[in-house]
């Protein structure tokens, strides 16, 4: 165990009394409006700069709880406290992201108590002070060797987080507008201890400002602490005293103590007494320090500004004193005690939460030697050498009585504790056995050399077993290292009796080597990775989704797809330097994601206006000439000119039009093969086109059908409207004729092309590795991880043998209406009047598919021709 006294230095809270001046005290103010007028009178002049924090309703419109805000519970000293809406609502939503469902239990008089008492003006949870907690009272930071959270307004934890909407008062804000980090700091009553902060700094980094307080109205601040080696978060509500209080308060903080020594070592205890009083006031103190075991006194001598373990001390105005307590550590743990003014009324106090002090004081076994080694976060094993001790281990047989017979002999012997597990490759070096030629003075301080490997401590990354521990606290083993030995010789000497038959006398003697205690600590850093990468935001929309658009872009998120990695580790020689760097494999798979996208882009090559413009031309200029009228056949009556698009019935009129589309996609693969999900877009695509007229036909059988080839209702003497519809895969029409071609890569495998982009990457530490990867792996910057490089020496590389592909593909598609231009009559009964022919692409329902795309929905169709036709008299009128 680890010889020495650990020292805590408590820094002191500078409390600075704030004079304002103010019409009323807690005791004469009768109503909430009042007290609120007091209170944001008192923000404004030493805080915000600016009136009005405090309102009747808070953020979400709920009403101030006026009885509490005139004159709080007991819990809080009949002050104010301003809280807002029900109780209830408050306790409910306080438990939606705990383990703990509970919103009311009764406390120690049987009286029901909510969780919360509302909400702040902010909307923040107001949790009751009162509320009997969750845990017993042994349960605590201290007890579950817990550690608070700092600054837990910027802690991304869901838990913490529904407690804290807004951070108005953290201690950088206060800062900007009082110059002062810790200006509610001396407020907080019973804050968290320092030597259970995570990482160093003062109590206001740790207290989140639920409320603050005011000159006469209570603050409520929550600070939240994990145990279980971080597997599990607790809440502990603060009270923050008005500072009314403050100015009439002695408290107690530890100015030094250790939390253990070993015995026999000097242990000093200091305690700060502080007093706002601002007149000087004289108190009653005393100390009681014992052992824990059997409650008996040990010796101390007591220094500082009071020289007795008892008795009265003054305390100058707005200052403090100084009291410290020296002894010798007992083997046996020692509790400390200080007490000041205990009841509270020499001088008169309102709180007496902070007039007491009370610490234990572990006993530590005291050892000769002792060394701590840390194997870091990237390192399998590490290699030690040294000598077994800062002196040497002396056996002396100092000098024989006569002569020493032979050699002095014996054994130094090196104990490990334990034998297995710990101390791999154990040798020695420097010790041999003891034969000395008439040397009876004998050192010993051999070297000894082993290896400590990870494995051993229950992370195997080689091995593909992995530890998942908080990173911050190290797997520890404590290994020891003992000598025992001797060396001994024959002592022969005379006796010097003239008569003695026995001499020469020989004698054995015998020494011991000094004995060497060496107790080791290996402290095994542990990260393995963070299980779920920050995940990055990508697109998932569709631009120009409308339906008079003919270009639409969509974007989404690419399917994931898992992929191994691996991280670089070493070894240290006894030097510390690293050699034997390994791949070793990663505990988390890691998901490859990226921006898929579409570009749809569609043209009207020929609409029907131009396709039918030659003919329309001709019939409007009277010319007759056949040649000119090569898909429709327009009238040349002059009174028939004033329609766009005048036919007779009877005539042919042919199907016409060009259309085409361009579907270009990046898509991220781990096989550079050609991808479904384009071929699915570019058929639904080309499956969402029509053409659809209700002109009335006559096939080869002089029936009356629409241009689908589908027989019209008989109406009297001629016949009712049907229109007929044409798509892509239902393209065959009037007689059997192929009215809609889709020209595709089925038909030239041209009109598809593919460009394939390896994603690269390099699994060398410094390798080239394209910055897509490092969006979603550990350690750097692209992926918002670089602390894990920084750290915790925690870098990942694709393992080798995965690929990762860009793939763009382009189709261009052209669709033709009626392409070798056959001839389809209209029927000669098809009564006057007018008629259409659309074309347009419908809305794809994307939502239907089985590919990631599915998330955007519906792609709008788009209008992509339309024409009117008005049929005036037949074939027969001329």
């Amino acid at each position: 165990m680890k010889k020495h006294i650990f020292k805590i230095l408590i820094t002191s809270l500078l409390i600075q009394v704030i004079s304002i001046t103010v019409s009323a005290n807690s005791t004469n103010i009768k109503t909430a409006e009042e007290s609120l007028d007091i209170a944001n009178k008192f923000l404004e002049e030493n805080v915000l700069g600016y009136y009005g924090y405090f309102k009747e309703k808070n953020i979400k419109g709920l009403e101030i709880n006026e009885a509490l805000a005139v004159k709080g519970t007991p819990a809080f000293n009949n002050m104010p406290i301003f809280v807002y809406g029900s109780e209830e609502r408050a306790s409910i939503d306080a438990v939606k992201e705990a383990a703990i469902k509970v919103i009311k239990r009764p406390d120690k008089e049987g009286n029901s108590q909510y969780r919360c008492l509302g909400y702040t003006v902010n909307g923040d949870l107001f949790a009751n002070p009162i509320f009997p907690p969750d845990y017993p009272p042994t349960q605590n930071v201290k007890t579950l060797n817990g550690r608070w959270v700092k600054e837990p307004w910027d802690y991304e934890h869901p838990y913490i987080q529904q407690w804290i909407n807004r951070v108005v008062f953290t201690p950088d804000e206060l800062y900007k507008e009082t110059g002062r980090r810790d200006f509610f700091a001396a407020n907080i009553v019973d804050g968290p201890e320092p030597q259970y902060f995570s990482d160093g700094g003062s109590v206001e980094d740790y207290v989140h400002i639920i409320q603050p307080p005011t000159m006469y109205s209570w603050g409520l601040g929550i600070g939240f602490y994990f145990h279980n080696n971080g597997q599990n978060l607790r809440y502990k509500t603060f009270l923050l005293m008005p500072f009314e209080m403050l100015k009439k308060d002695i408290s107690v903080q530890a100015e030094s103590i250790p939390v253990g020594a070993g015995a026999g070592r000097k242990v000093l205890v200091g305690i700060n007494v502080r007093s706002t009083f601002t007149e000087d006031e004289t108190a009653d103190y005393e100390w009681e320090i014992i052992k824990k075991s059997d409650g008996s006194k040990i010796p101390v001598e007591y220094l500082g500004h009071a020289t007795k373990e008892k008795g009265k001390i003054t305390i100058p105005g707005e200052n403090e004193r100084l009291m410290y307590a020296s002894f010798s550590m007992p083997e046996d743990d020692v509790l400390v005690r200080f007490v000041i003014n205990e009841d509270g009324t020499s001088p008169e106090e309102k709180y007496l939460g902070n007039n007491v002090f009370e610490a234990e004081i572990k006993y530590v076994e005291s050892i000769f030697e002792y060394d701590e080694y840390d194997i870091p976060y990237n390192v399998l094993s590490r290699d030690f050498s040294f000598n077994l001790s800062k002196r040497p281990s002396v056996a002396d047989l100092g000098s024989p009585r006569g002569e020493w017979s032979g050699n002095i002999t014996g054994e130094f012997r090196i104990i490990r504790d334990p034998k297995d597990g710990l101390f791999r490759k154990y040798s020695e070096q420097n010790n041999p056995p003891v034969n000395e030629v008439r040397r009876s003075r004998v050192e010993r301080n051999p070297i000894v050399n082993f290896t400590i490997e990870r494995r051993d401590f229950g992370d195997d990354p080689e091995g593909r077993k992995w530890l998942d521990i908080n990173p911050s606290t190290p797997v520890v083993k404590n290994g020891r290292l003992f000598s025992e030995g001797y060396i001994q010789g024959w002592d022969v000497y005379e006796c010097g009796f003239e008569d003695c038959e026995l001499c020469p006398h020989k004698v054995l003697r015998t020494a011991p080597f000094n004995e060497v205690t060496k107790d080791l600590t290996f402290n095994v850093y542990v990260y393995n990775g963070m299980k779920n990468i920050p995940s990055k935001s990508f697109r998932n929309e569709i631009e120009n989704n409308r339906v008079d658009s003919l270009n639409k872009k969509m974007y989404w998120e690419s399917e994931p797809y898992n992929f191994n990695v691996i991280r670089w580790m070493c070894r240290l020689d006894s030097n510390g330097k690293e050699y034997g760097w390994t791949p070793v494999d990663g505990k988390y798979q890691r998901t490859f994601k990226q921006q898929n996208s579409g570009d749809i882009q569609i043209k009207i090559n020929s609409p029907m206006e131009i396709e039918y413009m030659q003919a329309r031309e001709a019939a409007r200029q009277g010319i007759n000439r056949k040649d000119l009228y090569d898909k429709a056949v327009f009238p040349t009556d002059i009174d028939l000119q004033r329609f766009d698009y005048p036919i007779k019935s009877g005539y042919y009129f042919n199907p016409a039009g060009k259309y085409s589309f361009k579907v270009e996609t990046v898509t991220y693969k781990p096989v550079p093969y050609d991808t479904q999900e384009h071929k699915d877009i570019v058929n639904a695509v080309i499956n969402s086109f029509n053409y659809e007229t209700d002109l009335m036909y006559i096939n080869d059988y002089r029936e009356a059908v629409n241009i689908k080839g589908e027989l019209l209702p008989e109406r009297g003497s001629t016949f009712s409207t049907r229109p007929g519809r044409l798509t892509a895969r239902d393209n065959i029409g009037i007689n059997g004729i192929e009215l809609v071609t889709v020209l595709d890569r089925n038909s030239d495998e041209s009109r598809y092309t593919k460009k394939v982009e390896e994603i690269y990457h390099e699994h060398i530490s410094g390798g080239n590795t394209h910055e897509y990867w490092k969006m979603v792996m550990e350690g750097y910057e692209e992926s918002n991880t670089l602390s894990s490089r920084d750290n915790y020496k925690y870098r990942e590389y694709v393992k080798p043998g995965q690929k990762m592909y860009k793939i763009t593909e382009t189709t261009e598609v052209d669709i033709i209406i009626n392409k070798d231009n056959i001839n389809t009559f209209t029927h000669a009964h098809m009564p006057d009047g007018e008629y259409y022919i659309r074309v347009w692409m419908d809305n794809i329902d994307l939502g239907s598919s089985s590919h990631a795309y599915s998330s955007l929905g519906t792609l709008s169709g788009v209008m992509l021709d339309e024409m009117y036709i008005t049929v005036k008299g037949s074939m027969y009128d001329d």
